[in-house]
């Protein structure tokens, strides 16, 4: 046999041995990813695909049958086989990872989540086409829950999480240039045995950990809608151009022992018109949950909310303009202190359906129609209620003493 001879079967030998470490490694890997995929409890799925070499994986139609949960594709590429078998653990950093179309379910179709597109690059990942929605509309959702909850939409073009560290479980930075959202609520639903929590409590009982340095999502819009008991009316009012900063958003436990403040901020304008700027610092540590606020609304005309007024309380504003109005007050679980000062003019009102029994009565007689005067509040919390209406009664408490007369 010719040495050209014998060095074309040993090229020939060379190329079948790689052929099979192929599909040996392959197949193997494929193994491996399987049986993962079914600790996760996700069986169904198809078109999985590995190439050792190429340093990829691609899969498709995949489904968590507990959750219902879905994505249509999943592609990770420059995978390091050798590292991973080592450390069975994913660098996100020396990876590119894409996902197409993610539903995922939170309460059955009464919310549920879709992502067209996730995509990482380095350290960075880009969420596209975030969406929260509900199978009903505002009437449908409302008639379907048995306690009350509120039904809420949020669309975000994109998401950017800048710098995100899997092994720590840290975000240096959440970014949206753009959003906008939807909430509404039901006051003749019952609200239920449940206490509700506040914010850092929320944090606590989420099981994964994570830390987030900072929130910037700016240009924001938000129309907030609300039934009160009695009325089958349903008032809005419109917050536009929002802009949320945050720091330090995190249920670590390593991160709350060297801060222990979660600070979040908001700029809005009330109906595109009246500047609101609010600021609160929550507390994260384990024992005394409480939060401080202060908020400041200026240049308000009153009339603007009389879609929202008219449902909540029976009353159409017929003329008053707020200069300033602040509220400065600490609160827990199940009460708040602090102070209300404000500075407004001009004050008349119609009682459509009911404000107060003696006003009913009276009307603006026994209002004050230009006032700049503080006044404090201590307002027991309903525990069954959000934050939210904790913060709005005690602003109302505050309020009625120093519009009524006396």
């Amino acid at each position: 046999m010719t040495n050209g001879k014998k060095a074309l079967l040993w090229a020939l030998g060379i190329l079948v041995f790689l052929v099979l470490l192929t599909g040996y490694l392959n197949m193997t890997i494929k193994k491996k990813i399987i049986q993962e995929l079914s600790k996760n409890d996700i069986h169904k799925y198809s078109n999985l695909n590995v190439s050792f070499w190429k340093q990829e994986v691609s899969l498709d139609s995949i489904v968590q049958e507990s959750s219902n949960a879905s994505i249509d594709r999943i592609e990770l590429k420059g995978i390091n086989w050798l590292k991973l078998a080592k450390k069975p653990e994913f660098d996100l950093n020396a990876m590119s990872l894409s996902l197409s179309n993610i539903h995922l379910p939170i309460k059955g179709e009464l919310r549920y989540a879709t992502i067209e597109k996730i995509n990482s690059k380095g350290p960075n990942i880009t969420l596209s086409n975030i969406d929260l929605k509900s199978s009903y509309s505002v009437d449908q959702f409302m008639s379907i829950i048995d306690s009350r909850m509120p039904y809420i939409t949020l669309h975000l073009p994109v998401l950017n999480l800048i710098n995100v560290n899997v092994k720590d479980k840290r975000i240096k930075k959440i970014m949206a240039d753009e959003f906008s959202a939807e909430v509404s609520e039901d006051l003749n639903i019952p609200s239920g045995s449940k206490r509700k929590m506040l914010l850092s409590e929320v944090l606590r009982n989420i099981e994964s950990e994570f830390l987030i340095d900072t929130l910037d999502l700016q240009n924001g819009n938000l129309t907030y809608s609300l039934k009160d008991k009695g009325s089958d009316q349903r008032g809005n009012i419109g917050f536009n151009n929002i802009h949320i900063t945050g720091s330090n958003i995190t249920n670590t436990q390593i991160a709350i022992a060297e801060n222990q403040t979660m600070i979040l901020e908001l700029d809005a304008k009330i109906e595109n018109q009246a500047p609101l700027h609010v600021v609160t610092k929550h507390f994260l540590g384990e024992e005394n949950a409480h939060y401080d606020l202060y908020g400041k609304l200026t240049n308000m005309d009153l009339s603007h909310g009389n879609h929202i007024l008219r449902s909540a309380k029976g009353v159409t504003v017929q003329d008053g303009i707020i200069n300033s109005l602040e509220i400065d007050g600490s609160f827990n679980k199940s009460t708040s202190t602090g102070q209300v000062d404000i500075d407004y003019k001009d004050l008349k009102i119609d009682m459509n359906r009911r404000f107060d029994k003696i006003l009913n009565l009276l009307g603006n007689s026994l209002i004050n129609e230009e006032i700049n005067k503080k006044e404090s509040f201590e307002e027991e919390r309903d525990q069954q209620k959000t934050f939210f209406i904790h913060i709005w009664e005690s602003l109302l408490s505050a309020l009625r003493k120093i519009i009524l007369i006396g």
